[in-house]
């Protein structure tokens, strides 16, 4: 049976209060972001991680997944949800491998704005930086998967260009073809991930996929 996996903010119930419904939900995998992405330095990072982290361990039938073996074999009737903790746009001091020390499994270099690592989706033309190029490398060599969702369309392409096959993903996104929303990608950005192995989640906010049914 292929598992269900599902992609959720983590950080909107902060302090210590995921959401209820991640245990029992009938999900096998939850990709959450546990921190903001609006935070100004790994201290901060840290200190809501850790509060978000904690408030999962205490929660019964939710595990968080760190490595491979924590999926293998996975029984169709378990009832305990997989938690894969990631983030969403990085604060300028962020290296990956404190991010890896601290369990983060996936990692979106930017999110809205122009960061140390290059542009946010509402600045689709601002590239990757050298010190983003250097955070993608090493995310890789920690086997750390990189998130495009929020990345411009210019930077996500940049970082299709350096990072290798699989290890890349839009966990979170649109087609921007069919509704130009700076939140959604163009189709060669969406076929560059493709061929990489990578995987792309279509999610069902709204706004992002029209702009009348919505």
């Amino acid at each position: 049976m292929t598992p269900i996996t599902v992609d959720m903010l983590g950080f909107l119930d902060l302090p210590g209060k995921p959401p209820k419904d991640y245990a029992g939900s009938g999900a096998d995998i939850i990709h959450v972001t546990s921190a903001p992405p609006f935070v100004k330095s790994v201290s901060e990072l840290r200190k809501a991680h850790y509060a978000f982290k904690q408030a999962i361990l205490n929660i019964p039938n939710l595990s968080i997944a760190l490595f491979k073996k924590d999926f293998k074999d996975m029984p169709s009737d378990s009832k305990t949800t997989r938690i894969i903790l990631g983030l969403q746009g990085m604060p300028y001091d962020a290296d990956i491998k404190t991010l890896d020390e601290i369990g983060i499994r996936i990692v979106s270099p930017c999110y809205r704005t122009v960061n140390a690592f290059g542009g946010g989706f509402a600045f689709p033309n601002a590239r990757l930086t050298e010190k983003g190029r250097d955070f993608i490398l090493d995310a890789c060599r920690w086997s750390i998967a990189v998130d495009l969702s929020h990345c411009g369309h210019t930077t996500a392409r940049d970082i299709l260009t350096v990072i290798p096959e699989l290890g890349v993903l839009a966990s979170h996104g649109g087609c921007y073809s069919i509704y130009q929303n700076e939140r959604n990608l163009p189709d060669d950005v969406l076929k560059g991930i493709a061929d990489k192995g990578g995987i792309i989640g279509i999610y069902g906010l709204p706004f992002g996929l029209d702009a009348t049914d919505n």
